[in-house]
């Protein structure tokens, strides 16, 4: 974008409509483009992707796979919290997907993340077996382990919000970047 049209695409974020030269192009078009511009990362956000990128060998093909734990499986305990489909799959629940995306697409490194620093020990497990490489970051997650819900202790003060929200979105820019994705999604 130009800056003497910045204004006139502010003008189409309440609406989502297209300016009239890309119309041609189709709304969903249009949509990822303006989402694209309003998540850009910063300069700083940008070096750290390139950072860890770089610390483990992130390279294409690659299948990026979130394994979702934390608070999910925290909430999934509770009696009477309500959360019925909250999920705490291992990683070897994960394996059977990235079996069937390797041999589909023959994608051989695996790009993995979760807010639990034992889905890492379990990829152990499977490093070096069936021609796959597991890379991830090596950023202390320790931070999410703990008896007390993450929102509870960042209301708290006692856990950097800068931190969690660094890593939270650096994990999703990793995974934006992969060429496939299996994501842990389940919260409840």
């Amino acid at each position: 974008l130009v800056p003497s049209q910045t204004s006139e695409v502010l003008e189409h974020f309440q609406d989502w409509r297209a300016l009239p030269q890309f119309a041609a192009m189709g709304t969903f078009w249009w949509n990822a483009q303006l989402l694209q511009y309003i998540l850009a990362p910063n300069a700083r956000l940008e070096a750290m992707v390139r950072a860890a990128k770089s610390a483990m060998g992130f390279r294409h093909p690659i299948l990026g796979v979130h394994v979702r734990r934390g608070d999910s499986c925290k909430l999934k305990a509770l009696p009477g919290y309500g959360m019925p489909l909250a999920s705490c799959k291992t990683f070897a629940d994960f394996m059977p997907h990235i079996r069937i995306f390797s041999a589909l697409y023959g994608v051989k490194t695996v790009y993995v993340t979760s807010d639990s620093s034992s889905v890492y020990q379990e990829v152990r497990e499977f490093e070096g077996k069936e021609g796959l490489t597991f890379i991830h970051t090596s950023e202390d997650r320790s931070y999410y382990e703990h008896d007390w819900l993450l929102e509870m202790r960042l209301r708290m003060s006692l856990v950097d919000r800068k931190l969690v929200a660094d890593s939270t979105l650096v994990d999703t820019l990793l995974l934006a970047s992969c060429d496939y994705l299996i994501l842990g999604l389940q919260s409840g």
